[in-house]
């Protein structure tokens, strides 16, 4: 696994993290790879460092995959809006978007769907493959 942090613009912060693990055991084989990348921008003023929270914004990218013996999953996350994060709020997220898609070989072997929607502090809208989701 490597992690990777990095100042790409002046007042943003970013860490990639990449891990990749084979387990074998007998003739059972696990496969497990993720690949994410984060980048936080605070709003001017809200940050002290090192690691004081902070408001800002937030966009998260990746991807995800798991293989055991003949079974796949794999997932893909994107903000496709980025993350408003409060510190008032106790789930600190208050706007934005995240997509994922994802597939299963042996469940309908189909690409679905997630999209969540933060519109305020713990208000979330939510779909998969279009349909509201509680």
């Amino acid at each position: 696994m490597t992690v990777t942090g990095r100042e790409p613009t002046a007042g943003s912060y970013q860490i990639q993290q990449n891990a990749h693990l084979t387990l074998t055991t007998g003739a059972d084989v696990l496969q497990h790879a993720s690949d994410w990348t984060f980048v936080f921008t605070p709003t001017a003023g809200s940050w002290v460092a090192p690691w004081t929270p902070a408001d800002g914004t937030m966009t998260v990218n990746g991807s995800w995959g798991a293989t055991v013996n003949a079974l796949t999953v794999n997932a893909i996350v994107t903000s496709t809006t980025p993350l408003t994060l409060a510190t008032s709020c106790a789930t600190r997220v208050t706007a934005g978007t995240l997509q994922a898609g994802f597939a299963a070989t042996k469940a309908d072997a189909k690409t679905h769907q997630l999209i969540v929607t933060w519109t305020g502090c713990g208000q979330t809208t939510r779909t998969l493959d279009g349909t509201p989701v509680p």
